[in-house]
């Protein structure tokens, strides 16, 4: 009796890439963004907020270590000391009332009130931040019946800077963009579907 090969998934994945057969790639266009709770924002996100959402990008994490001395003959290596998160972007359509632009322009006077100079509780101005991946066959990124099939949820997420938006004749029929930059505190991941 032989031993099973622990990359059983792999092996019939490669089997199957020289076999022709069509594989379910994950496609980096096929993501839903969901913005919840924005303390006293609350009633100002609607599904438009989070449709227009242009692009994205899941979070990143590092693991931050320190090198040991040497010592009885052993050689110096590296060693976890902690994990470092950074910040995340998303980047948002802006409609010609510029409401995407006000509403994250509201959303950090919130947190620095700039007459007075002080600074929000944190409860206050926190909120979470959903990314899921549909499934590759998904038409379009609606948030009734696309089908999840990885989802990251970014806790105690706020706004740290809005791009500026240029203004130019140059423009054409380009869609204005502006980008967001977030920070969190921690996130989650959920695999809602395998296949």
């Amino acid at each position: 009796m032989g031993l099973e090969s622990p990359f059983k998934g792999f092996d019939q994945f490669v089997d199957n890439v020289h076999m022709g057969i069509a594989q379910p790639f994950a496609r980096s266009n096929k993501f839903q963004f969901q913005l919840i709770g924005v303390g006293n924002l609350v009633p100002v996100i609607d599904d438009r907020m989070n449709m227009y959402c242009s692009s994205t990008e899941l979070p990143d994490i590092a693991i931050d270590s320190n090198q040991s001395a040497s010592t009885n003959n052993r050689p110096e290596r590296n060693y976890a000391i902690s994990a470092n998160w950074a910040t995340f972007s998303a980047s948002f359509y802006l409609s010609h009332d510029y409401r995407e632009r006000t509403f994250f322009e509201r959303w950090i006077d919130s947190i620095y009130h700039r007459g007075s100079g002080t600074v929000a509780y944190f409860d206050d101005y926190i909120a979470q931040v959903k990314v899921s991946a549909l499934a590759s066959n998904t038409v379009m990124q609606t948030r009734e019946g696309a089908e999840k099939t990885y989802e990251v949820t970014l806790n105690e997420v706020y706004p740290i800077s809005i791009s500026k938006n240029e203004m130019t004749m140059d423009a054409g029929t380009n869609v204005s963009i502006m980008s967001i930059k977030f920070n969190y505190t921690d996130f989650t991941t959920e695999i809602t579907k395998e296949t």
